[in-house]
C-alpha cells in the first residue's frame, strides 16, 4: 500500500539514500554528481522546501520510493515560480504509476495549499526521457531548451529543458499575502 505525506527533515537520512540508489543507476539525470550531494546539502533542500514551497514523499509497504520537492526564491519579484525542483523515484518503483500518482499529488496540493503559485518549472536534462513523457504527461509544457547545459559522465554535453506548469488556482491576493510572509522571513521593513 502507498502511501503519501509531506517531508519533514526526519525524512533527510531517507532522502539521501534514496539519491545515492538513484545515482548508481541513472547518475545523468542528476543535477550533481553523487559525491557533490551529502547529508547537510538534503536537510538544507528540505529546510528550503519547507519555508519556500513543498516537498512530498511516496511510500510503499513502508519503504520510501519516491519524493518531489521544489522552492520559491526569497524574492518577492520571483515569488510566484516554484522552481529548484527535484523529482526522483526508486528505479524499482519505476513504471508502475507511483511517479504519476506522487506528482499528481504534488500539483493537487498546490492548487490547495500554494495557491500563490502560478507557475511551476521543472528543468530536466534531455537524457531523461521517462520524466519528460510523465511531465507532459501531468500538462507541464516545454518552454525552452537550454543546449549543452550539463555535461554527462561519458564527456558529451546534453540539453536541459524548460518545462513550465500554470497553477489554475493561482491568486493574486494569496500571492500578495505571501510576499507580507516573505518580508516577516527575511526581516524586511515595510
Amino acid at each position: 500500500m502507498s502511501v503519501i505525506r509531506k517531508g519533514t527533515l526526519e525524512d533527510a537520512s531517507n532522502i539521501f539514500e534514496l539519491y545515492k540508489k538513484v545515482s548508481s543507476i541513472y547518475p545523468d539525470n542528476l543535477a550533481q554528481q553523487i559525491d557533490e550531494v551529502n547529508f547537510s546539502y538534503i536537510q538544507a533542500e528540505i529546510k528550503n522546501a519547507q519555508l519556500h514551497g513543498l516537498v512530498l514523499l511516496m511510500f510503499n509497504d513502508g519503504k520510501l520510493i519516491g519524493f518531489v520537492k521544489a522552492y520559491t526564491s526569497e524574492f518577492r519579484r520571483k515569488a510566484h515560480v516554484l522552481t529548484n525542483a527535484t523529482m526522483m523515484m526508486d528505479p524499482t518503483a519505476v513504471g508502475q504509476g507511483f511517479g504519476t500518482q506522487l506528482l499528481e499529488a504534488y500539483l493537487d496540493e498546490l492548487q490547495k495549499s500554494l495557491r500563490h503559485i502560478r507557475v511551476m518549472e521543472l528543468l530536466p536534462y534531455d537524457l531523461n526521457v521517462k520524466g519528460i513523457r510523465l511531465y507532459e504527461r501531468m500538462g507541464f509544457v516545454l518552454t525552452a531548451t537550454l543546449p549543452n547545459k550539463i555535461r554527462y559522465l561519458n564527456g558529451t554535453f546534453g540539453d536541459q529543458l524548460l518545462m513550465n506548469w500554470i497553477n489554475p488556482s493561482f491568486c493574486d491576493q494569496v500571492l500578495l499575502q505571501y510576499y507580507q510572509y516573505l518580508k516577516t522571513l527575511n526581516n524586511v521593513e515595510t
